[in-house]
């Protein structure tokens, strides 16, 4: 369902190549972001920007999260370093992919499709939230009831092919 936010970096900047050329220009100067989550026994350093910011509200991210929706970001996976000494990192796995969180505490860290380059960082466990704006709703057709999606923000009934 929404796992793959990598077609929706994808058709918001263009293509893999431009996704590639704009993350050369912007890994220069660009201050680290640091994540953990709940019990702090995994902790993260990225050391680039986020690529797409969204709140997904698939049925599956909702469920993941435990919320109406799941801010996310698409990031380069390379550029993340988890810290796990203790061994939580958990892999729940899906069809297309797969969901790590903390066996400890349950916080949700990133997501990952099959062979994808950009996971999804659940920005709930990011310590201090850069001052970005959401890029985007997608799966806005599973959205609950009571979510109020905003008109100025670009909007995916599904997720953008």
């Amino acid at each position: 369902m929404g796992l793959n936010p990598t077609l929706a970096v994808w058709a918001m900047i263009g293509s893999k190549s431009a996704v590639e050329n704009r993350h050369q220009k912007t890994t220069r100067g660009i201050q680290l972001l640091k994540g953990r989550c709940l019990c702090g026994e995994i902790t993260y350093t990225l050391t680039s920007e986020l690529l797409f910011l969204y709140h997904c509200h698939c049925n599956e991210c909702r469920r993941f999260s435990g919320s109406s929706n799941a801010t996310n970001a698409s990031i380069v996976g390379s550029d993340l370093t988890i810290n796990d000494p203790n061994e939580r990192l958990t892999k729940y796995t899906l069809q297309q992919g797969g969901r790590y969180f903390c066996s400890g505490c349950g916080s949700p860290i990133y997501s990952n499709a099959d062979g994808g380059d950009f996971p999804s960082l659940h920005c709930g466990s990011i310590i201090d939230p850069p001052d970005k704006e959401i890029d985007a709703n997608l799966w806005s057709s599973e959205k609950c009831p009571w979510s109020k999606i905003d008109t100025e923000t670009q909007n995916f009934e599904k997720a953008p092919e």
